[in-house]
């Protein structure tokens, strides 16, 4: 699955599932400055401000953009880096792909627009792709196609939007709309879009989930996999999480036989929603049994983060259970589908620690472990990856620095 942004995924879909079944609270705050943020916090719903009727998609602006807008570029002589960009930070919400020429990003402003950037490399110009208004929270998960990437954005009118960002036309159009209040993990597989979704029926004190199929040429969509829970006594199931790999389907899933008893595990199933099989969780920290808030599956190798407790892991994919390989607390699996690895990064939570990054190689049944070496008062804020090359963005205090490191020759010296 393609996760967009640091952080990806936070956004934490279903935590009124999980907090009426099991009570249980946040133990790490979202404020903490520590923890990645990767989608567009919801802004104060400040409706009298917009009392006004706006079209959502503004008119889309052909030219480059203005001098305050623009990014540049520098070559840099360090082996182990291909070159450096400097995007100014404020209002930026997301990176949303890498394509090894090009960086697509995202600006959420005061005024509750969205603004859609494409920096190219060579040129060190940035063009301005679209800009949608009236947005209350765009997601932080992304779909990863052909010739673009999907993206959910909720405005304030609480209506969700399925958005794609054309990597051929360089724009930005609407796809479609519902009226799912949560936000929305996703993914792309055999020319459909996958998205994991919930709602709750107070008068019927109910909560549903459900993963649905969604067919951007025929507009037909599917529900393939659904969950329901009982908000009042505590009881039932619910998808929180899931990922795609290679025809199966890797669903986060939360059972709840007793009040105040939940079970976590992963349920497999086949493209169609059909069940597999289901992987306990029983061996790893407790943080991953109790919740997700991100994972990626490659090969027989998984990552899941929980991001209220921090724990993150690299396990591998038994019979019927998963095995840790390696646990961190602030992990991040950088966006970018590669078939046969997964590139995790691991931010420091002391002034001690320093930031790693994990390369899981399913070819070789390796996990390599490299430490960054970064400047003093500078952290990692996000990571991308094309190929073998991670775009490693940095935050110095002020403007944001992404740094594309070549992971080839990284592994070379080992």
């Amino acid at each position: 699955m393609s996760k967009n942004n640091i952080y990806p995924k936070i956004f934490i879909l279903f935590l009124a599932f999980v907090f009426l079944l099991c009570g249980c609270s946040p133990s790490t705050p979202l404020s903490d400055p520590s923890i990645p943020s990767g989608m567009a916090p919801a802004r104060p719903e400040d409706l009298e401000k917009h009392n006004q009727s706006h079209d959502m998609f503004s008119s889309i602006e052909d030219d480059y953009s203005t001098p305050e807008d623009s990014a540049s570029s520098t070559v840099l002589p360090p082996e182990s880096s291909l070159y450096e960009v400097t995007i100014p930070g404020k209002d930026l919400r997301a990176y949303l792909h890498y394509d090894g020429v090009s960086i697509w990003y995202q600006v959420l402003d005061d005024d509750y627009n969205a603004k859609y950037y494409k920096h190219t490399v060579a040129t060190g110009k940035t063009r301005k792709l679209g800009e949608i208004s009236d947005i209350a929270v765009v997601g932080g998960d992304t779909a990863l196609a052909d010739n673009g990437l999907y993206i959910y954005a909720k405005t304030l009118d609480s209506t969700s939007h399925l958005l794609f960002l054309s990597f051929e036309k360089d724009e930005i159009v609407e796809v479609s709309q519902c009226d799912i209040f949560n936000l929305i993990p996703m993914d792309f597989y055999d020319g459909t879009v996958y998205s994991l979704k919930g709602y709750t029926d107070d008068p019927a004190g109910t909560e549903t989930t459900f993963l649905d199929r969604f067919d951007p040429e025929t507009n037909e969509e599917t529900v393939l996999i659904s969950a329901i829970s009982d908000t009042t006594d505590k009881l039932g199931n619910g998808l929180v999480e899931f990922d795609i790999y290679d025809a199966n389907i890797y669903v986060y899933y939360l059972n709840a036989d007793k009040p105040g008893e939940v079970v976590a595990s992963i349920r497999v199933y086949d493209s169609d929603g059909n069940f597999q099989k289901e992987l306990s969780l029983s061996n790893l920290p407790d943080g991953i049994k109790e919740f997700c808030t991100d994972m990626e599956v490659r090969g027989d190798y998984i990552y899941l983060y929980n991001l209220f407790s921090s724990d993150g892991i690299i396990g591998k994919i038994g019979d019927n259970e998963i095995e840790e390989v390696v646990a961190d607390n602030y992990c991040y699996c950088a966006p970018g589908f590669i078939k046969d690895k997964m590139i995790i990064t691991a931010l420091k939570s002391s002034a001690e620690d320093t930031d790693k990054i994990y390369v899981c190689d399913v070819a070789k049944q390796t996990v390599e472990e490299f430490e960054l070496e970064l400047e003093e008062n500078e952290y990692v804020s996000n990571i991308l990856v094309c190929g073998d090359n991670v775009l490693l963005v940095t935050d110095n205090g002020g403007a944001e620095t992404i740094t594309v490191t070549a992971l080839e020759l990284l592994t070379s010296n080992k």
